[in-house]
């Protein structure tokens, strides 16, 4: 008897083909598991639900832990940038689903992690304002109003990677304009996360300083 209780609890934990990672609180799990070449995020709390979050990105593996799952790669002129999913393993987001981006430099060292939550909407690296600077760009989505999030970073500079932007909100379009001074177009959100009344959106246009290889004077559209 001992032995068959012994069996059954192993089997309990044993994880499922193409699972990366489990979080469960009582009865209910949520898992992050690849199949047939895509990332899928499942949920098991009422009413459960089955989020595809990208393509498994199988050649950068061994650049994320074992409980992550690479959804993007994008090579840039200094090195290389790494998006992956994730889930959250304690604190008020336990078992929420999370996207880690690490920029690495060209000789595979790591400069920067950030994190953020929900499912990733976009990931693009350009020349968007001409030149030699590229851009990065990420975008994620809780999939509620005013919890969409995005992040703006410089990675081709000499120096580390700096962060542009930081806000609630996405990107809508980038200005490469050759005769203006190019920018960045973004829909932010207002809401402060406590009063209706601050609900809404405001269109703000960030220019590119080339000197200072930074965005400045934000202008409503």
């Amino acid at each position: 008897m001992m032995i068959l209780l012994l069996v059954l609890q192993v089997a309990g934990t044993t994880t499922a083909p193409g699972q990366i990672d489990r979080v469960c609180e009582g009865q209910y799990c949520e898992s992050l598991s690849v199949n047939r070449g895509a990332v899928r995020f499942i949920d098991s709390v009422p009413p459960s639900r089955t989020l595809v979050i990208g393509r498994f990105v199988s050649s950068v593996r061994n650049m994320v832990p074992a409980a992550e799952a690479p959804i993007r790669d994008m090579p840039y002129k200094r090195g290389s940038v790494v998006v992956s999913a994730f889930l959250q393993h304690s604190g008020d987001n336990k078992g929420a689903l999370g996207i880690r981006t690490r920029i690495f430099s060209g000789d595979g060292k790591l400069d920067v992690t950030f994190d953020m939550f929900g499912v990733l909407e976009q990931a693009d690296l350009g020349s968007y304002f001409g030149g030699q600077d590229e851009i990065l760009s990420v975008t994620c989505n809780e999939e509620h109003a005013y919890n969409v999030r995005s992040e703006v970073w410089l990675v081709s500079t000499n120096g580390a990677p700096k962060r542009l932007l930081s806000f609630p909100g996405i990107v809508e379009q980038f200005r490469p304009s050759p005769n203006a001074r190019p920018g960045i177009v973004i829909d932010r959100e207002t809401y402060d996360g406590q009063h209706p009344q601050t609900k809404g959106r405001v269109k703000e246009l960030w220019t590119w300083d080339p000197e200072t290889k930074s965005l400045i004077e934000p202008r409503k559209q």
